[in-house]
């Protein structure tokens, strides 16, 4: 029992602790100064040209638009102790990299935030294997694909660790990795209605063509505020990418082309950066 109240009192610390670190700071404002240095506080005036802010001392500054290079004002960043902050608005850049098994997907996009909403454009280059098996023939596909993307965040939190929803809609209007060429054919439909085989000899290249698809993908994720302009974040999302093509393979004679029109679902774990202003 001793042990366990030890035990409790220590996360209580902890907790107590880390709150302390990362409490909010309202109406919190950074301003960059002409000499290079930097003043962290709260926003207590501002007029048309002036703005006055209460330092973590306790001092009240006045600084004229001639003492300042660049300002984030409460508007603009959500401050903690530390001088760590979030974006609050303004456009942003996102570059990630997620990975399941067998997946990898590499997005960048550019997106505005205005309070909890963020939207945004993107692409990527996202490749996926997917095993196959045929009248016995065991093929692999690969499934490189480049989408582009629409999508959306809202934040539940605005703490020091900001978790946030984010939903993504997106096609594959035209594969810029297909290298497969084609010629007229046979074709055998197999129990899978959206796969058909095609008994062709005279193919002279080898690999996947992907014609079209779409891409669906949420997540739940987390941003981390940091005293750098780069803030970084996990996410943990499901991935599903509709696809439809054909597959060439050369290593068996038996199965030269494969069509298909497949779903892809993947439990995906991302790394990323936001880079603001």
């Amino acid at each position: 029992m001793k042990n366990k109240l030890i035990s409790l009192s220590v996360l209580l610390l902890l907790s107590v602790f880390s709150y302390a670190q990362h409490k909010r700071i309202q109406d919190g404002a950074i301003i960059y100064l002409i000499d290079g240095s930097k003043l962290v506080g709260e926003l207590v005036e501002r007029n048309k040209s002036d703005l006055k802010l209460k330092l973590i001392s306790g001092d009240v500054v006045t600084l004229l638009p001639k003492h300042r290079r660049k300002t984030y004002l409460p508007e603009d960043i959500v401050l903690f102790n530390g001088s760590k902050f979030h974006y609050q608005k303004g456009f942003v850049f996102d570059v990630s990299l997620g990975q399941s098994m067998n997946h990898f997907a590499f997005d960048f996009s550019t997106n505005w935030k205005f309070k909890d909403f963020e939207l945004g454009l993107g692409s990527g280059v996202h490749n996926s294997s997917i095993p196959v098996r045929i009248q016995d023939i065991d093929l692999v596909i690969e499934s490189l694909t480049s989408p582009h993307y629409l999508q959306a965040k809202y934040n539940l939190t605005d703490s020091y660790m900001r978790i946030y929803l984010k939903g993504v809609v997106g096609l594959i209007l035209t594969n810029p990795f297909s290298s497969q060429s084609t010629t007229s054919s046979t074709s055998i439909t197999t129990s899978n209605n959206n796969t058909t085989v095609v008994n062709n000899g005279s193919l002279n290249d080898f690999g996947t063509r992907i014609d079209s698809g779409v891409l669906l993908e949420g997540a739940i994720g987390v941003t981390f505020a940091s005293k750098k302009k780069v803030k970084h974040y996990l996410e943990l999302s499901q991935y599903s990418q509709k696809i439809s093509g054909s597959h060439t393979d050369a290593f068996n004679s038996n199965v030269s082309e494969l069509d298909f029109n497949i779903w892809i679902n993947r439990i995906q774990l991302t790394y990323g950066i936001t880079i603001g202003r």
